[in-house]
């Protein structure tokens, strides 16, 4: 299997960086499967269940982290041809160093330090959303059930700023801002914006 990342030369929001994984040998995946192979627990090639191969869990996997990160999976294959999978990134220009805008200077910008809950059953998403709150200059915690999470809030003297889960209804009633999974990223961070200014201005 080989891993490819293309990059165009210069940096263009319209062109995203590509990352391919092309295996040749592989038995491949009928067209009308090939969206079942991002669902947990799928293995076209193993009725059998037999472990050893892995769990089916991998492009779950990919597919889930893609959708938080807003980044686009393409998959060619055909029965006995191999397959070629395809990650599309965007790309953006970091600002300079002292061009770096601040929640003091900028309201429209995210209140760093606030909390934000995720609650998700899948240790992978816990990590990546983690690790995206905290380039943010938040703070999260992450959890696989709302019962972790109300003894993991315990110690936490701050009100969250906003709850990213599935389970709507119950957690819509604590007051608190919910958000429902998958999560948009460019949509996410707008709303922690506008949740940051209205705790602002209050």
């Amino acid at each position: 299997m080989n891993l490819i990342v293309t990059s165009p030369t210069s940096v263009d929001s319209e062109r995203p960086a590509a990352v391919n994984t092309h295996d040749p040998f592989g038995l491949g995946i009928p067209q009308a499967q090939q969206q079942e192979v991002f669902k947990k627990f799928v293995q076209l090639h193993n009725p059998q269940r037999d472990r050893e191969p892995g769990l089916g869990l991998g492009l779950a996997i990919v597919g889930r982290l893609c959708g938080l990160l807003g980044h686009t999976v393409q998959v060619w294959s055909e029965p006995k041809r191999g397959s070629r999978f395809r990650v599309l990134v965007p790309q953006t220009a970091l600002p300079p160093p002292d061009d770096e805008p601040h929640l003091a200077d900028d309201l429209t910008m995210i209140e760093q330090g606030a909390l934000i809950v995720v609650i998700d059953d899948e240790r992978d998403v816990r990590e990546a959303m983690h690790a995206m709150l905290a380039g943010w200059g938040l703070r999260s915690v992450c959890q696989p059930d709302a019962h972790s999470e109300v003894q993991a809030l315990e110690n936490e003297s701050s009100l969250p700023l906003l709850i990213i889960s599935e389970d709507l209804p119950a957690l819509q009633q604590s007051g608190i801002a919910v958000m429902h999974k998958p999560v948009d990223t460019r949509q996410l961070k707008a709303l922690i914006q506008q949740l940051s200014r209205q705790r602002y201005q209050r």
